[in-house]
């Protein structure tokens, strides 16, 4: 064969190699939600959802965009006014909905916690669990400035409680066929500096919920799981700036979210301006990548140390 036959040839395998990925990538985006999947009744009763750190931000409004597709909604969280507070909020939203509120420290993590959860659970058919209760910890520090009790804070609540609460819980959802679990991830995962515990707590994550997809494939059990990858959000409690393109707000973040459910990943980036800013860093080489993510992770550890000047 020629060399420049084996060449063509070559390219054209590229070029179709590269056509199937985009399309791929394009099937993500376009394909209908698949959320009405899991809106069914069993033994009479109405399908639930139970969403942790519901209180506010995006968990807050996974609570309202669930309630809105037909969904009762168990509101998670540790501050049992800011729970009420939401609960009366949704009720007036949608009165055809039902609301529960389960108090629930995410970083204990007591045998006794779960038993509790199950038990309080016990009454209702969940079909969905969205894992949302996390947070990054403040600051920007390096990962020697952060205290234990910090340090322990950020895997208890973004690995070790959602792992325990998985296990608690999957047994319900199993029987409750088709379930659903949304596990919400963070590009950090991918490894930032300042955020090193918090990003390698939510890389634990999604080889969790790759590990649990399988899992569930492979004993017959029709348990969708997906690893939300997600990005800088307004509208949360640590961000309230006005949305940009990159920089969405909660429920526009949640809707994209909700829109992926059935698009045939179980790890996915499901607002596209996130997508894009990841193909992006995907796509330079990595040093260069390293140098870019560096100097932006220092500018806002700048940033935090200029304005603590301020207050001082």
């Amino acid at each position: 064969m020629a060399i420049s036959t084996l060449f063509t040839l070559l390219g054209g395998l590229a070029a179709v190699v590269i056509a199937i990925k985009v399309i791929d990538t394009a099937l993500v985006y376009l394909l209908p939600s698949q959320l009405h999947r899991y809106l069914h009744t069993g033994n009479g009763k109405s399908a639930w959802a139970l969403v942790t750190g519901a209180s506010d931000g995006i968990g807050k409004a996974f609570s309202r965009e669930l309630a809105a597709r037909g969904f009762n909604v168990v509101l998670h969280g540790r501050n049992p006014a800011k729970l009420e507070h939401v609960q009366r909020e949704l009720q007036a939203a949608h009165p055809a909905r039902e609301f529960r509120i389960l108090v629930a420290d995410a970083t204990n993590y007591a045998p006794d916690v779960f038993e509790d959860i199950v038990n309080r659970l016990s009454d209702i058919y969940l079909t969905v669990l969205v894992n949302n209760a996390g947070g990054e910890p403040s600051g920007y520090k390096t990962f020697d400035e952060h205290t234990y009790n910090e340090t322990t804070n950020t895997v208890t609540v973004n690995a070790v409680f959602p792992t325990l609460l998985l296990n608690a819980l999957v047994p319900a959802l199993a029987r409750n066929v088709p379930a659903l679990i949304l596990n919400v991830g963070s590009l950090a995962d991918g490894g930032l500096p300042l955020l090193s515990a918090y990003g390698a707590s939510k890389s634990y994550m999604r080889m969790l919920s790759e590990a649990l997809a399988r899992e569930m494939i492979m004993t017959s059990r029709d348990v969708t799981v997906l690893y939300l990858r997600i990005a800088s959000t307004t509208g949360v409690s640590h961000t309230q700036t006005p949305q940009t393109f990159f920089m969405p707000h909660a429920t526009k973040l949640v809707r994209a979210s909700l829109a992926r459910v059935g698009c045939g990943r179980t790890v996915v980036v499901p607002y596209w301006g996130h997508a894009l800013l990841a193909a992006l860093m995907d796509s330079l080489p990595s040093r260069l990548g390293g140098v870019i993510i560096s100097r932006a992770m220092t500018k806002l550890r700048e940033e935090r140390l200029s304005g603590e000047k301020k207050k001082n």
